[in-house]
């Protein structure tokens, strides 16, 4: 209703929505309709919630199957990368900013990313910080142009996606990949150094064989 709402608008709202009732009341008649598949009408969108969230509900789906995609396909290579390059200067790099990135809350970054790659960002000592080469709102489906579609879900994966590729790169992967790795090379010194030993044994019973 907004707040320039008369006192009449109010009322009749209230009674049209049977406000008035008691909460308990009013929450059984809501779950009553639930179990039917009745979620109620929305205020906002003028229309049943049901019918908006079976026009919604896919797209999320959507977001979290390519923001899953993007966070694993850029965590495992990197957490391999980092895990051969364990405690060197790439490592310590990747890890903090990792860090950094980490501790930005999703939707800040999703703010930060449509200011400064969709609207443009903003001009300073005559220079242009940002651009703007990616719609920052909207959704075209698959099916009337693939370009169109993942240029739309660049913005809304990247912001989603992060934080999950970061959480998978700093958690069990990070740290099951580097043991593997050093167990790796630890198994690769002890069969050198086997060899090593092999070769040498041999060698003396050779030379024991020669002075006898």
């Amino acid at each position: 209703l907004g707040n320039g709402a008369t006192p009449e608008a109010i009322e009749e709202f209230r009674a049209e929505n049977r406000l008035d009732d008691p909460v308990v009341t009013r929450y059984f008649r809501w779950l009553g309709g639930a179990a039917k598949g009745d979620l109620g009408e929305s205020p906002f969108l003028r229309e049943p919630i049901s019918d908006g969230l079976a026009r919604t509900l896919p797209v999320s789906l959507q977001l979290m199957f390519y923001a899953q995609m993007f966070a694993l396909g850029v965590a495992i290579p990197v957490g391999i990368y980092t895990a051969y390059r364990a405690g060197r200067r790439v490592d310590n790099v990747i890890s903090t900013t990792a860090f950094g990135v980490l501790a930005i809350p999703n939707f800040v970054l999703a703010i930060l990313l449509i200011f400064f790659v969709a609207l443009g960002g903003f001009s300073l000592f005559g220079r242009d910080w940002g651009v703007s080469i990616l719609p920052a709102t909207g959704h075209v489906p698959i099916s009337e142009s693939v370009v169109d579609h993942f240029k739309h879900w660049i913005l809304p994966v990247l912001a989603l996606g992060s934080g999950q590729a970061i959480a998978f790169f700093d958690g069990d992967l990070h740290q099951a990949l580097r043991r593997r790795w050093q167990n790796a090379r630890v198994s690769a010194r002890r069969a050198r150094r086997s060899e090593r030993f092999s070769n040498r044994s041999a060698v003396r019973r050779r030379r024991r064989r020669r002075r006898r």
